[in-house]
């Protein structure tokens, strides 16, 4: 717009931007002034060369205006303060190009917060935001003062705020989904400790198959098919209950995954979904405390096959640990599905189970396991031909812990039995036979059918020597 000489930016509404400037109480010349004789020559001064606006200050009369600056003032005082900037030129400045700049900054500022918000978390990216927000903010403040532009920064502060939250709220549903989703797929398989770092993890569960390092477990009870003779449906179901609740706790205990339960058997395996290094030492304590709990439970007479009579007394389980690698993932369909493990490991693991009774022992574990679990006390069963393998898998005795295998009398005991397996593998009779005595009278109560299979082993091996 232009009056004479003077050109006025305006907006695309023919609106002026006003540079406010601090109210002056100095400028404004009260009416009783003029019309007092005695003012008058001060009035004349004060007017002579000026432009003059004449307006009510009154609260009455709804002429006051508030000011960006915070002040409340005369509405005359706008008009006033208008026509100053025009004369002086000192006028504010939105360029075409400040909208533009605007939404540039805030799709910037969203897309900022995003990434941020999935690379670093909520409070990280709350924390760059604001003080982005803040940094916008005070720049828009010293171009203002500068170079008297315009820069709007609230709109992209306030936009980056809404992203902010949509974003957030965004990841806490999925976050929660995910959760549900884990909670839901392995609540039954998993100990709660385990659980609650998968969910924080969830990355760490690879469904549809990962090849991994696993120690895979089989239980299953010895005698099963007679006990469920006399027992009534009701009453083996709870046979099951009572012995199964704690086996599974002494698994998930040690941070084991229970793949799924088969009639009176048990499936599990270590180092998956999360990752844990010691899962040979895990299984085999696992394997520990459960003869420990079989053993308890027979002891309290917890089945109350003594309090009922039964013909059979005790409950006694096998165990069969193997380590090695294995597919592990979701098995299934997208509807229906089961996190479990598949591979030759897991075949031999079943077969190393099986082998339980023959053996002696009720708890097995292949070569590989003991390799990965050192400090265990073992003994070897020696070579032991599992079915649908070609060739005869050396196996081992689990007698205990790290206390036993540190104890003088097992220390003994297996010094002794290493004379046994080395005299066998040289199919040397007379030192075998000796060295199996020696065993005898030094192995504990709970590994004289160890030593009766071992025995009947080195009888069948010495009539096939005879006899070729």
């Amino acid at each position: 717009m232009r009056i004479g000489a003077f050109t006025i930016p305006t907006t695309a509404a023919g609106e002026l931007w006003v540079h406010y400037s601090p109210d002056r109480r100095e400028r404004y010349i009260s009416v009783k002034d003029v019309f007092d004789p005695a003012k008058t020559p001060e009035a004349r001064t004060a007017v002579e060369g000026n432009i003059v606006f004449v307006g009510t200050s009154a609260v009455g009369l709804f002429d006051i205006r508030a000011t960006p600056l915070g002040e409340l003032v005369p509405g005359v005082s706008v008009h006033a303060q208008a026509v100053e900037q025009i004369i002086s030129g000192d006028f504010l400045s939105r360029p075409d190009w400040s909208e533009g700049l605007e939404i540039l900054i805030t799709l910037a500022l969203g897309l900022l917060v995003i990434v941020t918000l999935l690379l670093t978390g909520p409070v990280p990216s709350a924390l760059i935001g604001g003080v982005l927000a803040i940094s916008g903010v005070a720049i828009a403040i010293a171009t203002f003062r500068q170079n008297a532009l315009l820069i709007d920064p609230i709109y992209p502060s306030l936009s980056s705020l809404v992203v902010y939250g949509a974003a957030t709220l965004q990841q806490y549903i999925v976050s929660e989904r995910e959760k549900r989703f884990v909670r839901r797929a392995f609540g039954q398989y998993l100990a709660p400790e385990l659980l609650s770092q998968l969910e924080s993890q969830p990355d760490a569960m690879r469904l549809g198959g990962d090849m991994r390092p696993l120690s895979i477990m089989f239980m299953d009870v010895r005698g099963f098919t007679p006990i469920s003779e006399m027992l009534s449906p009701q009453d083996l179901v709870q046979f099951l209950n009572t012995l199964l609740s704690p086996l599974s706790d002494a698994i998930q205990n040690e941070a084991g995954t229970i793949d799924k339960y088969i009639g009176d058997s048990i499936m599990a395996f270590w180092n998956a979904p999360l990752e844990t290094p010691d899962h040979a030492a895990r299984a085999c304590r696992a394997a520990l405390r459960m003869r420990e709990i079989v053993k308890e439970l027979n002891e309290a007479d917890a089945f109350g096959f003594k309090a009922g009579g039964k013909p059979i007394q005790s409950v006694q389980i096998g165990v069969g640990l193997n380590s090695g690698p294995a597919c592990v993932g979701n098995m299934g369909s997208n509807r229906r599905f089961n996190y479990s493990v598949v591979g030759d490991a897991v075949n031999v693991a079943a077969r190393i189970e099986s082998s339980c009774k023959p053996v002696g022992s009720d708890l097995l574990v292949s070569q590989e396991t003991a390799r990965a679990a050192p400090g265990f006390a073992f003994l070897e069963a020696g070579e032991i031909p599992l079915k649908g393998k070609s060739a005869p898998v050396v196996l081992y005795a689990l007698l205990g812990a790290e206390d036993v295998a540190r104890s003088p009398a097992f220390l003994a005991l297996r010094a002794r039995h290493e004379k046994l397996v080395a005299a066998w593998r040289r199919k040397d009779m007379a030192a075998a036979h000796g060295a199996l005595d020696a065993c005898r009278a030094a192995a504990p109560p709970d590994l004289i059918a160890f030593y009766e299979r071992f025995g009947e082993r080195l009888a069948t091996m010495e009539e096939s020597l005879r006899t070729a």
